[in-house]
């Protein structure tokens, strides 16, 4: 009887510890199969970062003018492409109270590299101007036998000293005629001839 006793103690003893080894796994496996599928959604939820070329693709090309004469703050600044020259001439403070505000083609696009040189009323009236307000033409062609040293150097890869050399040519050969003259001075060959065709003409 004593025996029998024991025998059953010990049985329900080994079922008690099978029964709580059984009840920590289930934990277990709950608790892992919790972290799992935490992490899984962590996961779906990283978004990839943006390349750096990617980033790139939305950037706006930019232009560099210089605007000169009668603005509030005479300089060079960068502008977005297709800009307009009354949008160079806001940027650089407006035009102060001396400009000759009529005689500016605000609508022309800016080119990059140019210079934009905004004349005064005085200048205008006493005639320093006038050849120059007469070389610009309806379609903002420059007429390289007509246009004042100032404005021959707006022209794409014209400093002062080309500038120069083009008033001397036509001083001393009666002007150009035609715009492929213009090769015949000085320091101007081909290569800046095919930058400024498009900007010059001869009447």
């Amino acid at each position: 009887m004593k025996h029998s006793f024991i025998r059953t103690g010990l049985i329900a003893a080994n079922l008690f510890l099978l029964w709580s080894l059984a009840a920590c796994g289930l934990e277990e496996a709950m608790a892992g199969g919790g972290s799992s599928f935490q992490e899984e959604n962590t996961e779906a939820l990283e978004v990839p970062a943006m390349s750096g070329t990617e980033e790139e693709g939305f950037g706006v090309s930019r232009v560099t003018v210089h605007i000169a004469g009668a603005v509030v703050h005479p300089g060079v600044y960068e502008l977005d492409e297709g800009s307009r020259l009354f949008d160079a001439v806001n940027a650089a403070g407006g035009f102060n109270g001396e400009a000759a505000e009529g005689w500016c083609n605000l609508a022309a696009v800016l080119e990059d590299g140019r210079q934009y040189s905004i004349p005064t009323v005085e200048e205008l009236e006493a005639g320093s101007c006038s050849e120059q307000a007469e070389s610009a033409a309806s379609d903002g062609k420059i007429d390289i036998n007509r246009a004042e040293m100032s404005e021959l150097m707006t022209l794409s890869g014209i400093g002062e000293s080309r500038a120069k050399a083009i008033i001397a040519y036509r001083e001393e050969h009666g002007g150009f005629k035609d715009p492929e003259e213009i090769m015949k001075v000085s320091g101007i060959g081909e290569g800046l001839y095919a930058n400024i065709r498009d900007e010059i003409t001869v009447r």
